[in-house]
């Protein structure tokens, strides 16, 4: 038996065409997922599911070519209008912010610093915080809360 080619061997195809044109067999191979069923068609509906695959395979190949391309495109735009690039010295002075910040959070104590990394940096809650440090949320939170209060006074002195 001749199987047809790949193009109808992908997810959203709920079946497959085998045929034999020697001996006139067409076949249409259906699965549930527990079994497989085989059924005998006409030449006509075997070339009719074959149109339609073909037909499938064109629109998905022009799909990938064009409308995602364009749609890539339409989000890089909107970004780009959006999201205005910076200018030299304000990615100058937001780098230095950086910077600053770093250093801030160096004077910090091991707990102090952790804490902030994972709630700020690692978008932890309160409570996964709490479950990795072994303690409660509320002693999360005034954990935060006091190393905050740090940073602003190391930013006040500096």
């Amino acid at each position: 038996m001749d199987q047809r080619p790949k193009r109808n061997r992908n997810k959203d195809n709920p079946y497959f065409l085998h045929s034999d044109e020697e001996k006139n067999i067409y076949i249409v191979q259906f699965s549930d997922g527990d079994s497989q069923y085989n059924v005998e068609i006409s030449k006509e509906l075997f070339n009719e599911f074959d149109d339609i695959e073909r037909d499938e395979a064109r629109k998905i190949q022009y799909d990938k070519r064009y409308l995602e391309q364009s749609y890539q495109t339409d989000i890089s735009l909107y970004n780009k209008a959006v999201n205005k690039p910076l200018s030299v010295e304000d990615k100058t002075i937001k780098d230095i912010d950086y910077i600053k910040l770093y250093r801030a959070i160096e004077t910090l104590s091991k707990m102090h610093k952790r804490r902030i990394l994972l709630y700020y940096y690692d978008n932890l809650s309160l409570s996964d915080i709490a479950e990795i440090e072994g303690c409660s949320k509320v002693a999360i939170k005034y954990s935060i809360d006091n190393a905050i209060k740090q940073l602003r006074e190391f930013f006040k002195k500096n």
